[in-house]
């Protein structure tokens, strides 16, 4: 900021020199604008600011119990160190509109308010990936023992390592692994 204020002063009144003025209009040119760009500062400073962040995070639990866990903002200075008090609730906490406010340990006075809420839909359950899935070959259909039971004619999963099948929510399972190949003349 100081060198900010070096810059308002100092050219005003090397242009005001240049130009021509007296030293004495030159200085109150300098100061003028350095208390102009004092002033827009301080009000400036004043001035609500807005910031909208998203994370993503991977987190190795249910997302459920994920949700269940950071839904409510009453709870959160149990997980977030940085969290030095939590007041003005105002609403459902995890509901659309509800507001709050949230002071770190670093001096920052946050004013937070729930915009969006998306709770984990049963509809599209995420697989467990401590769960190993089934074997399945190129064909959906899985693997028997003995080779392929039905599918594409002649294609094996045999001496290849299963597919995994990737599932999500709005997309149909994709399979990944090595490509069949032919068996056989």
């Amino acid at each position: 900021m100081l060198v900010v204020l070096a810059l308002a002063f100092s050219l005003p009144v090397a242009v005001a020199i240049l130009a021509g003025a007296s030293r004495a209009s030159a200085l109150w040119a300098g100061l003028t604008v350095t208390v102009a760009v004092s002033l827009a500062s301080v009000c400036g400073s004043l001035v609500r600011t807005t910031m909208v962040q998203e994370l993503r995070l991977t987190i190795a639990a249910p997302r459920e119990r994920v949700y269940d866990s950071i839904r409510d903002p009453r709870t959160a200075s149990r997980w977030n160190p940085t969290i030095l008090s939590l007041d003005g609730f105002a609403g459902e906490p995890g509901v659309v509109g509800s507001r709050w406010r949230v002071r770190l340990v670093n001096g920052a006075v946050l004013e937070s308010e729930v915009v969006a809420a998306e709770p984990p839909s049963p509809r599209h359950p995420v697989p467990d990936p401590a769960v190993a899935a089934a074997p399945v070959d190129s064909d959906g259909a899985g693997t028997e023992p003995g080779g392929d039971a039905g599918g594409d004619r002649g294609a094996s999963s045999a001496g290849h390592p299963p597919a995994t099948p990737r599932v999500g929510p709005g997309r149909a399972p994709a399979l990944l692994g090595p490509a069949p190949r032919a068996v056989g003349g």
